[in-house]
């Protein structure tokens, strides 16, 4: 059984929020909202808007609870910026967003000077030239392997190593000051005279409020630069290990979209409910779904709204019909276009599952380039997860 039908236990009126948590509707469900891609975008704005405002105010207070409106503030500017970037200017890029190029240009230069991210307009060329295109997508040339490579993950590095190299990195200022420096290259060298002026007029706003006394430095670093810098690249770091079968040889057959059905997948978060066998006493069974509740509320959810926002869980949708405007409810689109299409498909449930995964291929691509297999996930005999405890 699919894990999310395992959710069917749960009560029914709470089916839309594990199909938000999970990524996946029930069969024949339909979306309690229907997002269209300006209430998308108000709803992420208001997220990453309204998190700088309580981060700010959680470090501007002292009272005992501040430290939770400055955290939960973290998560909202987090999560906001994500879908900000990856989702609404990637679909300005790819002129999905109004319909109108000009327009979605222009909005996806507003929203990286927002987020102080890579330019509209270099994510543009990256992606087009290179990501999207079949003989480069996930190798050593595409723009994604490249920053990996720079990162510090190597062909021929053990999983173990990689999986430590990933840790590493979390808390590496050299990994963070790398980062940085390729968003302030970005944002300075070489760009066009109006998106400079963009940039020096966002930032002129921020040291205005600070010389004003509108805000301090401290409230400046741990309520703006804490999120938007460090917690973002941590962010994209775990969500990037994750997205593609990074540096595997690809096997073209039919049509170069056909290296899209095994390099690319889906990354469902949640697992399982727990399952009552004859073997289970009660206080057994009652522990697995203590665990599982814990899963959820600790591991789960967390990733879903600072790694996997957005349609980052539905990713492979993107490269399966990367012109679709249904990208705002992305996982009932993608469901349908499965059952419509009867393409294969790959799915993770559990980030860790997706990393390792990509981990394997990289290892094995290391090993012998020249006879590395395509790794499919059955060979991870893990993938979807044991529904008994």
């Amino acid at each position: 059984m699919e894990p999310r039908e395992t959710y069917r236990v749960l009560p029914s009126w709470s089916s839309w929020f594990w199909t938000w948590l999970t990524g996946v509707p029930l069969e024949g469900e339909r979306p309690l909202l229907v997002h269209s891609a300006k209430s998308f975008l108000l709803m992420a704005a208001t997220s990453y808007i309204g998190g700088i405002a309580l981060s700010i105010g959680g470090v501007m207070n002292t009272g005992g609870w501040s430290w939770v409106s400055m955290i939960t503030g973290w998560c909202l500017v987090v999560s906001g910026a994500r879908r900000l970037v990856s989702t609404v200017v990637h679909q300005c890029i790819h002129g999905r967003f109004s319909g109108w190029r000009k327009i979605d240009y222009v909005i996806g230069e507003l929203l990286t000077v927002l987020t102080f991210t890579q330019t509209a307009e270099e994510y543009r060329r990256e992606h087009f030239e290179k990501h999207h295109r079949f003989g480069i997508f996930s190798t050593k040339d595409d723009p994604s392997v490249q920053f990996l490579m720079k990162s510090g993950f190597k062909p021929g590095m053990s999983v173990k190593a990689l999986w430590i190299r990933l840790l590493l990195n979390i808390f590496s200022p050299k990994f963070h000051l790398y980062f940085i420096t390729q968003r302030i290259r970005s944002n300075f060298v070489h760009k066009r005279p109006m998106r400079l002026v963009m940039v020096y007029v966002y930032l002129l706003i921020w040291g205005g409020a600070l010389v004003l006394g509108w805000v301090s430095q401290e409230e400046i670093f741990f309520g703006v630069i804490v999120p938007i810098i460090f917690l973002y690249q941590i962010s994209v770091m775990l969500e990037f290990v994750s997205e593609h079968a990074w540096l595997v040889p690809t096997q073209h057959v039919g049509h170069a979209r056909s290296v899209h059905y095994t390099h690319s997948w889906a990354r469902f978060c949640g697992s399982a409910t727990p399952m009552r066998s004859a073997t289970h006493s009660a206080t057994s069974y009652y522990g697995c779904w203590l665990v599982w509740w814990s899963a959820q509320l600790l591991y789960h959810i967390p990733v879903r709204l600072l790694v996997l926002p957005g349609d980052l869980p539905q990713h492979d949708f993107h490269h399966r019909s990367p012109n679709t405007t249904e990208w705002p409810n992305a996982a009932y689109a993608r469901q349908q276009h499965l059952q419509k299409n009867k393409e294969p498909s790959m799915e993770f449930w559990g980030l860790h599952r997706a990393i390792n995964h990509v981990f394997l291929g990289i290892a094995i691509t290391g090993a012998n380039v020249a006879r590395a297999p395509i790794i499919t996930s059955n060979q991870l005999s893990d993938v979807e997860g044991s529904r008994e405890c």
